[in-house]
């Protein structure tokens, strides 16, 4: 079929190719010398790349973003040859389209007393002096800004990354307008003013057209915008973040120790509190005031982006109203909401601060340039303490609404300090306040013995040096931290302890952060309690920023620690120790071998090989990946998330394949299958799916569940007395499953993770067995006995409940087989919300040994109009349990055919009907007999008439091409010979 389509495909091109040499020539010309663009900025897989070298460098095709003392950054098209740098793509941000409010908006008078600012209107305070620049889609001269814009530049230029110059500044999608307008707007018509209106601007248009920004093009005009005296950047944009520090977040770093106070936007995509470790890059920096929104002052928008940071970091800092109405266009208004419309109050509010600082505490604006990141703290560090609590968590309301008259009035009541000669504020602020959040930061209520904590405290502070101290919980914790921490600015404070082998109950505590005499005490309360098991989360082989015990399996750990269930996780990638590995009960490796700038972390060999002996010995491995491909360019719809050779290199260490995005693809809401006989899903509805799908390599690999299409997407394999299980989907773990968002009963993922966690955790043993193929009986004394108990047997014919009687915690059993062959007991245990799982394999002999046979067809079968007839003969009863996959190549066509039986004296009929012209179908089954012999079979099938008809069907469609490009071409040379086409401003045509 291929080498038809080849020959096809050089048919076309030598017809083509004669048909240009007896026609006339017609040129056309692009004065620009791009060539095919479209008015809109598509995606492509090289927009250029950002280095970042230690010093500056003086190479051909690299353009100069920012040089200072520590780093320079350039931009260029083509990755540098030499040692010694850092190389990062050119990010693309895409500015989302304005979202029209509706119920609660508000016009500036009301969002003005929301954040309270008439104590510094009162004042005379409006902005007077300060410049902020709006480094956003530019700025429209609408009636409420003009003359409030000190310069403008575009940033929407080929040097930066973009397909084409766009020189203007103005606003073409109405977002940097209506930014510019909430900060600075005056009361040109009966709308209010708002927050600083006497601020001045600097528009640093970055986003074209299609609203589609170069993070090269954001550096620039930040560069830019502090050479031009701003004093506030407002950053009402961002990008999914990374774990590592992106060359735009070292921009911003620089601008900060510059002495510009920079604000930025979390982002939209929080959903109440369920996507967790959504804050954008780049608000997830500890130097930026990050800022989420809110509905008036009620509570927190429910797009709003939620923490913590991809480190473990409480953002966002604070929370203003997203839902107002803003100046739009020229002198329009619109109802606007988003994290975007947001950020400006604070920009805003930060404004007038500064203008505070620098008329009523002498700091001008050449102290704060010395000042440096203290001049952030300052700001930050008041904001957040005169924050109004809305009641929420942290997680989403920061600190809580910003409140720009109690911070004037904390600023005025700070005492004093002395830095290099500059008197100011002291200021000491550490965030959060209080350990833990009621939303199950960094625990829910308890921590169990054994252990490691590790998350960040933000510190704002004027004090160069901070103390650390733990209050009442010194038999609590083996500390890991800094006992002195040098600041003098914004930081982060890394709390690292791991829990003592101690007494179980209640502990109450703090952790102390203090500087002379100024004291700040952290709250610290849990419930010490022994888990039942232990759970190792390796992330160390997907740089996915939210596969994180605080991120997207956030509800997941707050369930495991409801089951009394310890979640550690392994941040880097590390060489595994099976006594480290034997520590844990089971280990889950969320994506790995994940593509990163077409790169792959790769799984070392001797780590497989530990994984392998840790299963063998009892441990379980939980194996999750979503959309796999070989490269990052495959062609499918949806964008790979894995290196499938690098996936299945530990796949197939334990019998298992995962199968490629371009083979096999399920989609939402995938009808999926769960195998009553698996002891993971018994009793089960429904589970998510989202992915593509497995396939089991030995014959000992079983289903868990699989799709209506007949393919397998959870795998179990036995090792030894442990077992690998290989789900192609990370959507049954994540945050929206816990809470139904998929349409799945929450109860069903609880009772699959309580399982998988608990599984084998209470002690039994076989006291007494009894089996042939009349009568089956068991004796199983249970160590710790709890009274909700289940039992099913399991066979071929499925799952079954059997009676059972308890007396001094011995369970006896008694019943009647249905079939012979491999069967099992599966014992529930049952406590409130925990569900132990129990499982005891044994075997029936029958009275046969021989597996059923293929009468007809064989191999090399010719079949007719799709039409498969099938005749399988077996000494005893054939049970109708049958899977069979269609392939056609590599392609799984199980989309595209039915079955159908009939079981008639111990003979199975079977009917395959396939749709499509195949010349080569393979069909893979296993068929199972009452006796439990398997046969399992591999058929090559060819269609009949077939390549006749395609032969034909490329002739036809072959001459169509030809004749209607030969017809084209005659009219546009009857129409306009020998004619150049010049597209210019004359109409003139030239003649030649």
């Amino acid at each position: 079929m291929r080498v038809i389509k080849i020959i096809f495909l050089l048919l076309i091109i030598i017809l083509l190719m004669i048909d240009s040499v007896f026609s006339t020539n017609v040129v056309t010309k692009n004065p620009g010398g791009m060539v095919n663009v479209d008015n809109r900025f598509e995606v492509v897989s090289n927009a250029g790349y950002i280095v970042i070298t230690k010093e500056k460098v003086h190479v051909e095709g690299m353009y100069e973003l920012l040089c200072c003392d520590k780093f320079a950054i350039f931009f260029t098209m083509r990755p540098p040859n030499f040692d010694g740098v850092k190389v990062f793509p050119n990010r693309i941000f895409r500015l989302e389209k304005i979202r029209r409010s509706g119920g609660i908006y508000l016009n500036s008078l009301e969002t003005c007393r929301i954040v309270n600012v008439t104590p510094l209107w009162n004042k005379s305070y409006y902005g007077e002096g300060i410049i902020v620049a709006v480094v956003d889609s530019g700025i429209s001269p609408h009636v409420e800004l003009r003359g409030k814009i000190l310069k403008s530049k575009s940033f929407v230029s080929r040097k930066y990354g973009f397909f084409r110059d766009e020189p203007y500044t103005t606003d073409p999608l109405r977002h940097g307008t209506a930014v510019a307008g909430i900060i600075a707007g005056e009361e040109k018509k009966p709308k209010g003013k708002w927050i600083a209106p006497s601020v001045k601007l600097l528009n640093a248009r970055v986003f074209n057209t299609s609203g589609i920004a170069t993070e090269a093009a954001i550096i620039a005009a930040i560069k830019w915008s502090v050479e031009n005296g701003a004093d506030v950047i407002n950053l009402s944009l961002g990008a999914e973040a990374k774990r590592e520090k992106t060359p735009l977040q070292l921009v911003l770093e620089w601008a900060v120790k510059n002495g510009v106070i920079v604000v930025c936007a979390v982002g939209n995509n929080g959903f109440m509190n369920v996507a967790t470790s959504s804050i954008m890059d780049p608000a997830v920096n500890p130097m930026i005031i990050s800022v989420g929104a809110s509905y008036s002052d009620f509570f927190v928008s429910f797009y709003s982006g939620t923490g913590p940071t991809h480190d473990f970091l409480v953002k966002p800092d604070l929370v203003a109203p997203g839902n107002v109405i803003a100046p739009v266009g020229l002198d329009d208004y619109e109802y606007v909401m988003g994290t975007s419309f947001a950020a400006p109050h604070v920009s805003g509010v930060c404004a007038l601060l500064l203008e505070v600082l620098w008329k009523e505490f002498n700091l001008t604006k050449s102290a704060w340039k010395k000042l440096g990141a203290r001049l952030s703290a300052i700001i930050l560090g008041i904001l957040r303490r005169s924050a109004k609590d809305l009641g929420e968590s942290v997680l989403r309301q920061g600190a809580g609404l910003v409140n720009a008259g109690l911070a004037y009035y904390y600023l005025k009541k700070r005492p004093f300090i002395t830095v290099e000669n500059i008197t100011l504020p002291a200021i000491l602020d550490v965030f959060p306040y209080r350990i833990p959040d009621e939303l199950g930061f960094p625990w829910k209520m308890k921590v169990f013995i054994g252990a490691k904590i590790v998350f960040n405290f933000s510190i704002a502070t004027t004090f160069d040096e901070i103390k650390v101290s733990l209050e009442n919980l010194s038999d609590v914790f083996e500390e890991y931290f800094q006992e002195e921490v040098h600041v003098g600015g914004v930081s982060v404070f890394e709390f690292n302890v791991s829990v003592k082998n101690t007494t179980e109950g209640l502990k109450r505590g703090a952790i102390v952060f203090s500087h002379g005499n100024f004291t700040l005490r952290i709250p610290i309360i849990m419930l010490l309690r022994k888990p039942d098991a232990r759970v190792l989360l390796d992330i160390g082989y997907t740089n996915w920023a939210i596969d994180t015990i605080y991120g997207q399996f956030f509800y997941l750990r707050l369930f495991a620690e409801e089951i009394d269930v310890y979640i550690e996780q392994l941040f880097s990638k590390q060489s595994y120790h099976i006594y480290f590995l034997q520590r844990f009960d089971v280990i889950i490796i969320p994506d790995p071998a994940t593509f990163d700038n077409d790169k792959t972390i790769e799984i070392p060999d001797e780590n497989i090989n530990v994984l392998y002996e840790y299963v063998k010995f009892g441990g379980i491995i939980v194996v999750m990946a979503v959309f796999p491909a070989k490269t990052v360019g495959a062609s499918s719809k949806i964008t790979p998330t894995n290196n499938v050779t690098e996936l299945n290199k530990l796949a197939r260490k334990f019998g298992v394949r995962f199968l490629e995005i371009n083979e096999y693809l399920t989609l939402l809401n995938v009808s999926v299958i769960l195998n009553e006989r698996s002891w993971l899903t018994l009793g089960l509805k429904k589970l998510p799916f989202v992915g593509t799908g497995l396939e089991a390599v030995w014959e000992n690999v079983s289903s868990v569940t699989w799709s209506k299409d007949d393919v397998d997407l959870i795998l179990l394999s036995r090792i030894g007395s442990g077992c690998a299980i290989f789900i192609a989907t990370n959507f049954i773990a994540d945050n929206f499953a816990f809470n139904g968002f998929y349409g799945n009963p929450k109860r069903d993922v609880r009772i699959f993770w309580s399982r998988l966690f608990l599984f084998s955790r209470i002690h039994f043993s076989i006291m007494y067995e009894k089996i042939n193929g009349d009568f089956c009986e068991f004796q199983i004394r249970v160590g710790s006995y709890l009274p909700n108990i289940i039992i099913y047997h399991a066979d071929l014919f499925g799952a079954r409940k059997v009676h059972y009687e308890i007396q001094d915690n011995i369970i006896k059993i008694s019943f009647a087989p249905r079939c012979g062959g491999r069967q099992k007991l599966i014992i529930l245990i049952m406590d409130d919300f925990k569900e132990y799982v129990v499982e005891y394999a044994f075997s029936v002999s029958g009275i046969e040994h021989e597996p059923p046979r293929i009468i007809y067809p064989h191999d090399h079968s010719i079949i007719a109009d799709g039409r498969i007839y099938m005749k399988i003969e077996d000494e005893s009863e054939i049970i109708p349990f049958i899977r069979i996959k269609v392939k056609s190549g590599s392609r799984i066509l199980s989309r595209f055919y039915n079955v159908k039986f009939s079981n008639e004296n111990k003979t199975l009929f079977l009917f395959i009907f396939v749709s499509g012209n195949y010349t080569q179908i393979k069909i893979y089954g296993e068929i199972f007999d009452i006796n439990g012999n398997k046969l399992r079979f591999q058929l090559l099938l060819r269609q009949s008439g077939v390549i006749l008809k395609q032969i034909i069907t490329i002739i036809v469609f072959a001459n169509i091409i030809v004749i209607t490009i030969v017809v084209i071409r005659r009219l546009c040379n009857a129409r306009k010979k020998n004619i150049i086409f010049c597209p210019s401003n004359s109409n003139k045509n030239l003649l030649i």
